[in-house]
C-alpha cells in the first residue's frame, strides 16, 4: 500500500493535525515492514528533524505507547544513523527516560549509543552530556533507572560512568 500511495505522488512529508508523519504512524502500528520502506527505500525522516506537535520523534512515540519491536528498530538501523535516544520533546522528557521505564531490554541497547570503544587507540568515549541535559525538565534516565530499580540498565558502561562522575562531582 505505502509502495502505491507513494508511486502515485503521496507526500511523505504531510501530516496530520497532530503534527505526525507517516513514520510516526508506522511506529503506532509497529510495523516494521512500513518503517523500512519508509526510512530505508523511501528515506523518510524518522529523527531530530521529524517531530509532533509536542516534539515528539517516532522513537519518543514508539517509547510511551510501549511499541518495542518499532523502538528496537529505530535504534539499530544499519543503513542509515540510528534514532538518537537522548532527543527531549517540549515538555523535556527524554525518550530514553521513556524507554527505560517502558521496555528496559531496548534501553540497554539506546544507551549502547552514548558509549563508543576504539580497541586500536585502547580508549573510551562516554557521551554524558547526552543524559543529563539542561532540557531535561523531568525525570532524568538516571533518575528512571534508580526509582524502577534495574540493576541491568546500572551496571551498562554509561551508567556507572555517569555514577563515577557524580560520585567526584559531589565528593
Amino acid at each position: 500500500m505505502i509502495e502505491y500511495l507513494i508511486s502515485n505522488g503521496a507526500d511523505l512529508n504531510l501530516r496530520s493535525k497532530e503534527g505526525q508523519t507517516a513514520v510516526h504512524y508506522a511506529v503506532r502500528a509497529s510495523s516494521i515492514d512500513a518503517l523500512r520502506l519508509l526510512i530505508i527505500k523511501y528515506n523518510a525522516p524518522y529523527d531530530k528533524d521529524c517531530v509532533d506537535n509536542e516534539g515528539r520523534t517516532p522513537l519518543h512515540l514508539g517509547a510511551d505507547l510501549d511499541r518495542t519491536e518499532a523502538v528496537h528498530f529505530l535504534i539499530t538501523l544499519k543503513a542509515r544513523p540510528p534514532s538518537r535516544c537522548d532527543v527531549y520533546d517540549i515538555n523535556g522528557f527524554p525518550a530514553l527516560t521513556s524507554m527505560i521505564i517502558h521496555m528496559p531490554q531496548t534501553a540497554l541497547l539506546a544507551l549502547d549509543q552514548l558509549h563508543q570503544v576504539f580497541s586500536d587507540e585502547r580508549r573510551q568515549e562516554y557521551y554524558l552530556n547526552r543524559i543529563e541535559s539542561q532540557r531535561c525538565k523531568t525525570k532524568t534516565p538516571f533518575e528512571a533507572i534508580l526509582i524502577a530499580n534495574y540493576p541491568d540498565l546500572l551496571t551498562h558502561p554509561v551508567m556507572l560512568k555517569l555514577t563515577e562522575t557524580k560520585w567526584h562531582r559531589l565528593s
